[in-house]
């Protein structure tokens, strides 16, 4: 990969300008990473506007609450700039470079007290977020990257990443109130048939907010990237993306909420002609976490058999993305699957000059626990 700012204009191997790098990955310091894929620290967090639920006296065996899931936000902000031309013609430009990168998102809430409560965070969803990265035309200048939730109940509005940052695959920066905003980013393709390849042009991930004495608070997991613009979706044929799907599940534990990665194979076709998209992830693995809140090391458990998914949706006609329907098609026993009744929604973008990669977000309700994840394919 390449960076962009460095004005260069190399090519792979197979002639297509990588620019997730340049633009994205690179820019942001992205780094591959192995094991827990979620931080504890960058994706749950607590409900500050409602005060914990208390437990009820008469009913000492009250469990914790996991709500129900919502749709994904597929984000209000477009990107800038609005065409691959625009975007290769700015990286030979003698004055800075502006690239606005949105998230699709799937937000979480979490509210710890007595009886731990989980909850979907619509407003956070509808409300958006992006990454903006200015590139100086003086190479000797610093790139700057600020980050944005379009919820302002949460005040985070352009809040930067420095250069000193890209070393690490998760950014952390203290609000100007003390509040502690994580935000990890990653490029690789998990895929375990391109396990140690990079994404060229999807980056996936998460961002959570902790308080100033590291309660956690509201948080997301996400896709972004370099979006294929709307006239460049195919409209005939069809395409075939191999990929996976990665993220987290949480299960009622005594008042408690407990929690553990996922992650699996996918393989996801796109029906140009008819607008359909459809896709599955089988052999779905679950690795334990711990008990939330997290507030040190984690130690994962034993890898245990998980959930089986399916996808079907529609495109949005004439324009890029798509949303549709996520459900469970095996129940496995194991501490962490969800009934075979789940239900919820996953929405998404294909990226690349030529759709040639697609990143979504999914999440699924049981009526007890609640699994979020990110679903990435490539063709």
């Amino acid at each position: 990969m390449t960076l962009i700012s460095e004005r260069q204009h190399q090519r792979g191997g197979t002639g297509k300008f990588i620019l997730l790098g340049s633009v994205a990955a690179m820019t942001l310091g992205l780094s591959a990473c192995v094991g827990v894929r979620i931080p504890e620290d960058a994706f749950f967090g607590e409900c500050t506007t409602c005060p914990p639920i208390q437990p009820d006296d008469e009913d000492p065996n009250q469990e914790a609450q996991i709500g129900a899931v919502s749709e994904p936000g597929l984000g209000t902000n477009p990107i800038v700039p609005t065409s691959f031309d625009e975007l290769i013609a700015g990286s030979d430009s003698d004055t800075d470079q502006t690239i606005k990168l949105r998230l699709v998102q799937s937000s979480r809430a979490l509210s710890i007290g007595d009886v731990s409560v989980s909850s979907s965070d619509p407003a956070t969803d509808d409300g958006g977020a992006h990454f903006t990265i200015t590139i100086p035309a003086d190479p000797d200048s610093e790139t700057i990257t600020t980050f944005t939730l379009g919820n302002n109940a949460l005040g985070v509005k352009d809040v930067a990443f420095t250069e000193d940052d890209y070393e690490s695959p998760v950014r952390n920066v203290t609000l100007s109130d003390g509040r502690k905003l994580s935000v990890a980013m990653f490029t690789e393709d998990r895929n375990t048939q391109e396990a140690g390849s990079e994404l060229d042009w999807t980056v996936y991930g998460s961002w959570g907010i902790r308080s100033a004495t590291n309660i956690p608070q509201r948080g997301a997991t996400f896709v972004t990237g370099i979006e294929t613009s709307d006239s460049a979706i195919p409209t005939s044929g069809t395409a075939t993306f191999n990929g996976f799907v990665e993220g987290s599940v949480t299960v009622p534990s005594g008042t408690a909420i407990d929690t553990a990665s996922i992650r699996g194979d996918a393989t996801i076709t796109a029906n140009f002609a008819n607008g359909t998209i459809s896709g599955a992830a089988s052999d779905i693995t679950a690795i334990p976490i711990g008990t939330l809140p997290m507030t040190g090391p984690v130690t994962p458990g034993s890898p245990q058999a998980w959930n089986s998914l399916s996808f079907q949706g529609t495109m949005t006609s004439g324009l890029n993305g798509f949303s549709g329907a996520t459900a469970v098609t095996s129940a496995p026993e194991g501490a962490y699957s969800l009934l075979d009744s789940a239900t919820g929604y996953f929405a998404g973008m294909f990226y690349g000059p030529g759709a040639e990669e697609l990143g979504a977000v999914w999440n699924l309700y049981d009526g007890i626990g609640a699994a979020t994840g990110v679903l990435i394919g490539k063709q």
